[in-house]
């Protein structure tokens, strides 16, 4: 599955106040995109984990567990976030005056806010390239040295990745279907495509 990104509601926007003059006569989207410039120079170079933490916190607070389950429910996929990567970044992103923690929920887990700051960085690392994809798939590493295994395991490898492919465009599909959001719904459209054209390709390797 290839999902795509929570679309943010009218609260991500309701506290700019301190970090843009005047935000009540401009469209959310354009309050987001100014910053004092004293700022500038601390909301340039977060990574994508911490830019993604940013994000899952523009509709709502949420704890290092909920964030890192709302990751695994959509863009795992496209970007994988373990759980010791997720409570380092929230940390860096606290100290960094990104975040902060508010009131503590279910389990005394501690729920983060985004900050004026924190919405800065998250606008201005969206709207940089995204720049060259990132690919590290250890099925197609070893299929790389696949001479160097017996046929038994390469099949074994080729049937284990094709029920991962049909379980992801399972998902992709019920993602598709519940998505509203335009954008979201053609990323899922992609991934659907995506796993269909892999299991083609798998079901026409010499392995079975």
């Amino acid at each position: 599955m290839l999902p795509g990104f929570v679309p943010a509601n009218s609260r991500a926007w309701a506290d700019t106040s301190s970090a843009v003059s005047h935000t009540t006569e401009l469209m959310p989207n354009q309050a987001l995109s100014i910053a004092r410039p004293a700022t500038a120079d601390r909301t340039r170079g977060i990574n994508a984990t911490a830019a993604a933490i940013l994000g899952f916190l523009m509709d709502e607070p949420r704890s290092g567990y909920e964030i890192l389950r709302r990751a695994r429910q959509t863009v795992r996929e496209v970007w994988n976030m373990t759980q010791s990567q997720v409570y380092r970044e929230i940390a860096n992103l606290e100290a960094s005056g990104f975040v902060k923690h508010g009131r503590t929920g279910a389990r005394a887990r501690k729920r983060y806010n985004l900050t004026p700051l924190g919405r800065h960085a998250f606008a201005h690392w969206l709207a940089l390239e995204p720049g060259d994809a990132l690919v590290r798939d250890p099925f197609f590493l070893k299929l790389y040295f696949a001479e160097h295994l017996d046929r038994a395991t390469l099949s074994r490898f080729v049937r284990n990745r094709r029920a991962q492919a049909e379980s992801r465009l399972a998902r992709s599909i019920e993602f598709e279907r519940g998505a509203a959001d335009t954008a979201v719904k053609r990323a899922a459209q992609f991934a659907i495509r995506y796993e269909r054209t892999l299991l083609e390709w798998l079901d026409a390797l010499p392995w079975k």
